[in-house]
């Protein structure tokens, strides 16, 4: 099954802070760049291990590989222990977390509806034509976050859930706001002991993959593991957006930042299949391409030029955005990429 696009009618008010915030969002990406140029030269490709030698562009003085045997693009520096940690786990994770936190029941049950019901009703129907029956599955999100997917699939009616969660913060909003405790605290070397020895058979990986220290190491805990039937992952791919990046240095970047220091392409992800046995069973392609174009000129438009000029942008740009964004979908250039695999143990 393949699916492409999705509205982004919703996403304007979520993001707002993006538009909102720019200077201090982008002082923030910067600051990251500079601990992540700290750590240790990268040799190998992250994905596939191959040595890395074509650098295929250069941002915040960071070099990143296309590799030549996989067609992964890496960033030029190791992705320590030490560096994931101090993005996501330290201080209880509590500065990571206020990106996905909101003040209420109602907020968080909205972002539950809107972001989250899709992919977890995407995952279902791709189970349903696999399996007699989806409710005898069992559930782990690795890297659960605030819970929000665990959230959606209870929704929709799956009670054999449990996730964890390497921030203390988020794991204990998360089970908060779903009066529950189906979200516990790992830190990142216990993540490939839990794939290893879990029961589950539904393994998803939300977002999380591109943040991890060891995702070699986690893809083969999953094949080896015969109780793992699915995985269900969502990764940053190598889209337009880049160009819009390097294009617009004074823009916060959303999709090269932070934790994500290297990039899925298609062909990647089809090595992964190869290497580890996995046959794709579902595929759902969709991005923010045209709108993070939008919020760069937008952005822009409103430092140096006149409120009119942003108004217009506004007024032309803002309709055309999903008809735009399905366009790339389609050539499965988006910026992101929804995959279920079938893990063949």
């Amino acid at each position: 099954m393949q699916k492409h696009g999705k509205s982004s009618n919703h996403l304007f008010n979520i993001k707002k802070s993006f538009f909102q915030n720019n200077d201090e969002l982008l002082k923030q990406s910067i600051e990251y760049s500079k601990k992540y140029k700290e750590q240790p030269v990268r040799l190998t490709c992250k994905n596939c291990n191959e040595k890395l030698s074509e650098i295929i562009f250069t941002k915040f003085e960071i070099d990143y590989f296309l590799c030549q045997n996989c067609g992964h693009i890496s960033g030029g520096h190791e992705d320590t222990v030490d560096f994931c940690n101090s993005i996501y786990a330290n201080d209880k994770g509590a500065d990571y977390a206020k990106r996905y936190n909101h003040d209420d029941l109602k907020s968080y049950q909205n972002s539950v509806n809107t972001i989250y019901l899709p992919k977890a009703q995407f995952l279902i129907d791709a189970l349903n034509e696999e399996e007699k029956s989806v409710e005898s599955l069992s559930f782990l999100d690795i890297g659960a976050g605030s819970g929000y997917f665990l959230s959606a699939l209870n929704k929709l009616g799956l009670d054999d859930i449990s996730g964890f969660e390497v921030s203390e913060t988020q794991v204990q909003f998360a089970n908060k706001m779903n009066n529950s405790q189906f979200v516990k605290l790992c830190n990142l070397h216990d993540i490939k002991n839990i794939i290893s020895n879990t029961k589950h058979n539904v393994i998803s990986l939300i977002g999380v993959l591109e943040h991890l220290h060891n995702p070699i190491e986690i893809l083969h805990a999953i094949r080896k593991n015969p109780n793992i039937k699915y995985l269900f992952i969502s990764v940053p791919m190598f889209s337009p957006t880049i160009f819009f990046e390097l294009s617009f240095p004074n823009i916060m970047s959303r999709h090269l930042a932070e934790g994500h220091t290297h990039l899925y392409t298609e062909n990647s992800l089809d090595w992964i299949c190869k290497e580890y046995g996995f046959t794709k069973i579902s595929e759902w392609w969709f991005g923010l391409d045209m709108m993070d174009l939008f919020r760069s000129i937008d952005i822009t438009l409103s430092k140096k030029f006149s409120k009119t000029s942003q108004e217009t942008w506004n007024k032309i740009f803002s309709p055309l955005i999903d008809g735009l964004q399905l366009e790339i979908d389609k050539h499965h250039l988006s910026s992101e990429c929804h995959m279920i695999f079938k893990v063949i143990n």
